[in-house]
């Protein structure tokens, strides 16, 4: 029983910190394009900026690549986690509601 509840804490705990994760690199990256724009008046020059970097290219490119994963993981955990409470919920909800047979009236033939 106590395994559960570790990889339960373990589960939660590691999409807070994906969160933590994309939501520090999206406010990095809105940050520095805002300071960028403030200084110089104009957006980052994107085949500039990846010409001067190099080799390190390739290694910003998968650095990138696994934020934008990770990103598209959590909104599809986060998805199929809201689907499933909503099926509980309304499976909870039919199966307590009670609903009495129905009962045929019968019609006597004696007046």
């Amino acid at each position: 029983m106590t395994n559960v509840k570790i990889y339960k804490g373990i589960k939660i705990n590691s999409a807070k910190i994906g969160w933590a994760i994309v939501v520090i690199w999206f406010s990095a990256n809105l940050l520095s394009q805002a300071l960028y724009m403030g200084l110089h008046g104009t957006p980052y020059n994107a085949s500039a900026m990846l010409s001067s970097v190099g080799v390190w290219y390739w290694g910003l490119l998968v650095l990138e690549l696994v934020v934008w994963v990770l990103f598209g993981m959590l909104v599809v955990s986060r998805v199929r986690l809201r689907i499933a409470v909503r099926q509980r919920h309304l499976e909870n909800t039919i199966s307590s509601l009670h609903i009495p047979p129905m009962v045929i009236p019968t019609i006597d033939p004696k007046p």
